[in-house]
């Protein structure tokens, strides 16, 4: 829950499944939640991971389990962004559909999960195979998704930040140290109503610059989703909402991801 993804993990030595659990335990009555991501460690890309949700905050008997279980499918971190058809028959991931080494270079592992259907659980166990690999994790974000009644506008910006230093001799050589660049997500939007756009007003002040948000453009879009939904911080540590006329506010937000 450490507010970092790199320099902070929990850690499975073993990298058997057996080992390679949590459970997630909530108070009171109980919780429904249609988003999980799991930033940073070292999740392998053909890593498949488990969910069972549990109507108890320490019985884990058959009785007490609401979805998923033992038997549940076991669903892969990674899943493929196309259809075998679509691919060259000379690609590396011609057979497994997964990403390639090229592809994830750069980027925060990620594990990212939204259940068709979540009940109110009192506990949810997550289950990891990381093929056999020793596994380290780091940010743990679970949330309920608030959805505008209207999408922001065209025109988002994924922008890579370059945070690599660059030093000279007085010779004139150059001495990078290369660091991960994170990316910028800067969105627009121009239907509010009152009532969304005071959301947004509240949202940045509790957020500021430091509770990670999470903003998914298209859900119905999993092509390219592992690269252009990241787990962010507000840039700017609010977010501005105006009145443009009547009932209709805007709002911009300036997300930055989180990689340490």
């Amino acid at each position: 829950m450490d507010p970092t993804v790199k320099e902070t993990v929990a850690r499975c030595v073993s990298g058997d499944p057996a080992d390679a659990w949590f459970d997630v335990v909530w108070a009171g009555p109980g919780k429904r939640f249609d988003t999980l991501v799991i930033a940073g460690g070292s999740i392998d890309p053909r890593a498949t991971f488990r969910l069972t949700w549990y109507s108890h905050p320490t019985d884990r008997s058959a009785g007490s389990v609401l979805q998923g279980g033992p038997d549940a499918a076991w669903l892969r971190v990674y899943p493929s962004p196309d259809r075998r058809r679509d691919r060259s028959y000379y690609a590396g991931n011609y057979l497994s559909g997964g990403q390639t080494a090229r592809d994830l270079a750069g980027k925060t592992p990620q594990l990212l999960h939204r259940p068709a259907v979540s009940p109110r659980c009192k506990a949810l166990r997550v289950e990891i195979d990381n093929r056999g690999r020793p596994l380290d994790l780091g940010h743990l974000f679970i949330a309920r998704a608030f959805r505008p009644d209207w999408p922001h506008n065209w025109g988002m910006v994924l922008e890579p930040v370059d945070n690599s230093p660059v030093d000279a001799t007085p010779g004139g050589r150059r001495i990078p140290d290369r660091r991960p660049a994170p990316v910028r997500k800067t969105v627009r939007f121009d239907d509010l109503t009152e009532d969304e756009a005071m959301r947004f007003h509240d949202l940045g002040l509790r957020a500021g610059k430091t509770d990670p948000l999470l903003m998914i453009e298209d859900i119905t879009q999993g092509r390219h989703q592992w690269r252009r939904v990241k787990l962010a911080t507000l840039e700017d540590g609010a977010i501005p909402v105006t009145q443009t006329e009547g009932d209709l506010w805007s709002a911009t937000l300036k997300l930055l991801e989180i990689i340490g």
